[in-house]
Formats: structure tokens, sequence, C-alpha cells
């Protein structure tokens, strides 16, 4: 969960370098505040709901305090990104840097591709 504490430059670095991954660019320097702009938010939503997905954005309450739950799905409705913030903007956030580190972890992991007639282990 990202907390008001949490929107920081440090923070939308770190949203920066995971866009940049995610769209194969140099991150801008210095970074847009993806913490604190709804304008550069809202471009991380768009990009996490391409290709058919959708999502929800609802006021939830977390250890006694008002809070925000993103979840974005795909179009058969299971869960693609999702996250928990202190402000919507930070939900939105949350759930791309969750969504850009498994993409990530999901790439540098993959086993690799055996070129066909390759024994096989």
């Amino acid at each position: 969960m990202l907390r008001r504490r949490d929107a920081t430059t440090e923070t939308d670095r770190r949203i920066a370098e995971a866009l940049g991954r995610w769209s194969a660019r140099a991150p801008e320097d210095p970074p847009p505040g993806f913490t604190s702009e709804e304008k550069a938010a809202e471009m991380l939503r768009a990009l996490m709901e391409q290709d058919g997905r959708t999502s929800d954005l609802r006021s939830v309450m977390v250890n006694g305090r008002d809070a925000f739950i993103y979840v974005c799905r795909s179009p058969d409705l299971r869960p693609y990104a999702q996250g928990l913030g202190s402000t919507p903007v930070l939900a939105v956030c949350d759930a791309f840097l969750a969504r850009a580190t498994d993409e990530t972890r999901r790439s540098t992991h993959a086993p690799a591709s055996r070129s066909p007639g390759s024994p096989r282990a």
C-alpha cells in the first residue's frame, strides 16, 4: 500500500523506470509526478487498461483508515493489476508498480526456449 508519505520523487523515479521497461524507452529526468498528479496517474491507468481490460476504483477501510483499491481485469475478468493507496492516485501507482515488477520478474525468470530438434534435458 502506498501512503501519502510515499508520494516522493523516489517513488516517481521507480515508476518512471518501470514505465521505461514497459515501453522500452528511457525514463524522463526528472520524472513526472506520478504520485501527486492525476494526469500522470491517468496515463498509467490508460496503459493498464489497454486491450479490452477494465478497472474499478473503490474506497475501502484498511486498519480503520480510508483507503482506495484499484483493480484492473483482463477481458475474461481475471485480475491483471491491483493496488492499494491512501489516495486514488496512489492506488493506481501501486498497481502499476506491482504489475511492472511482476512483468519484469516473469521475463527475467522465463525458462530458456529449446530450439526444435534439440535434446530434452
